[in-house]
C-alpha cells in the first residue's frame, strides 16, 4: 500500500485510515446507544420487578380477602338460617294468635247474640211486669171499690 492512491489522488492508506476512524466513531456512537438502551432495559426490568412485587402483594391481599369473604358468606348463611327459623317461629305464633282471635271473635258473636236474647227477654219481662203492675193497680182499685160497697152494704144492713 505504499504508493497506491485513490482516483482523486489521495493516498489509499489515508482514505482507509479515515474510513476506519469514521467507522470506529460510528461504532462508538452505536455502542453508546446500546449502553443507553441497556440502561433503559435495566430500568424497565426494575419497573417490571416492582410491578411483579406489587402484583404479588395484591394477589396475597386478594387471597386474604377471598378467605374473609368466604367466612362472611358462612356467617351470613348461618345468620340466614337463624332468621328463617325465627320467622318460622313467628309464623307459628301468629297462627296461634290468629286462631285465638278467631275464637274470641266467635265468642264475641255468641255473647252478643246471647245479650240480644237477654235484652229481648228482659224487655218482654219488663212489659209483662208493667202489665201486671197496671193490673195490680186496677185490681187494688176494684178491691177498694168492692170494700167500699161492702162497707156501704154493711151500713145499710139492719143490725
Amino acid at each position: 500500500m505504499c504508493g497506491v492512491s485513490t482516483p482523486n489522488g489521495e493516498p489509499l492508506a489515508d482514505l482507509v485510515t479515515r474510513e476506519f476512524t469514521e467507522m470506529h466513531r460510528q461504532f462508538a456512537l452505536i455502542h453508546q446507544q446500546f449502553a443507553r438502551v441497556d440502561e433503559q432495559f435495566g430500568r424497565v426490568d426494575e419497573q417490571f420487578a416492582n410491578v411483579n412485587a406489587r402484583l404479588d402483594r395484591l394477589e396475597s391481599t386478594v387471597d386474604r380477602i377471598a378467605v374473609e369473604i368466604g367466612a362472611l358468606h358462612r356467617r351470613i348463611d348461618h345468620l340466614e338460617a337463624r332468621v328463617d327459623a325465627r320467622f318460622d317461629d313467628l309464623a307459628t305464633h301468629f297462627d296461634d294468635v290468629h286462631r285465638r282471635i278467631e275464637r274470641v271473635e266467635q265468642e264475641h258473636v255468641a255473647t252478643s247474640e246471647a245479650l240480644r236474647r237477654t235484652d229481648r227477654s228482659t224487655t218482654e219481662e219488663q212489659a209483662r211486669r208493667e202489665l201486671l203492675e197496671r193490673r195490680t193497680v186496677e185490681l187494688e182499685r176494684e178491691i177498694a171499690l168492692l170494700r167500699a160497697r161492702v162497707d156501704a152494704l154493711e151500713q145499710r144492713r139492719p143490725a
